[in-house]
């Protein structure tokens, strides 16, 4: 089975349905800056990053993606995609957000790490641009399809919306976790 695991909620789903459901795990944050490569990407920034390995999304195989310092990770391209989230449905496809707003940090983030069949990138104390709302969140991937969301406490926001879910390649393929300020 292929699932996508978050510490508030997860999906899962069996390889050849190619959608996903909630599933809940326990919280958890499983990286840190200190073990982690920083990708120093500040405002409204993207990089693209080689996963290590193959990786089956929505049926389709991926070896990289782009990771946004607005908090999401895409197989689609390479626009930071500034500045809130939207409903899931109105958002960039084959892309998975685990806090799509306008986030700014200049000290690292964000960060990831390559481990045998798996990929994390973090977020750690990114700020909300324009206050000092800090948020620390994590996208993982694994080579079985697994993709985990890992979110430590995190406060409202104050000019911004936010998204959390994913979205696979055609209209429809999409699950939305979180859209909102609070």
């Amino acid at each position: 089975t292929r699932s996508v695991v978050a510490s508030l909620l997860a999906l899962s789903a069996p390889l050849l349905a190619q959608t996903y459901e909630p599933v809940l795990i326990p919280p958890q944050i499983n990286g840190a800056p200190s073990t982690m490569t920083p990708l120093q990407l500040g405002d409204d920034s993207t990089a693209r990053i080689d996963l290590g390995f193959d990786f089956v999304y929505w049926g389709q195989t991926f070896t990289s993606a782009w990771v946004s310092s607005n908090g999401f990770v895409s197989f689609q391209g390479g626009g930071h995609l500034c500045c809130n989230g939207s409903p899931i449905e109105n958002a960039q496809r084959n892309t998975i957000y685990g806090m799509w707003t306008d986030l700014v940090n200049y000290s690292g983030n964000p960060y990831y790490r390559r481990n045998q069949g798996s990929i994390l990138f973090g977020w750690y104390a990114t700020n909300e641009y324009g206050t000092g709302n800090q948020y620390t969140f994590e996208i993982g991937l694994f080579d079985d399809g697994k993709i985990q969301f890992n979110y430590a406490a995190l406060a409202p926001f104050t000019y911004h919306m936010a998204t959390a879910g994913i979205t696979g390649p055609n209209a429809g393929d999409n699950i939305q976790l979180f859209y909102g300020s609070n």
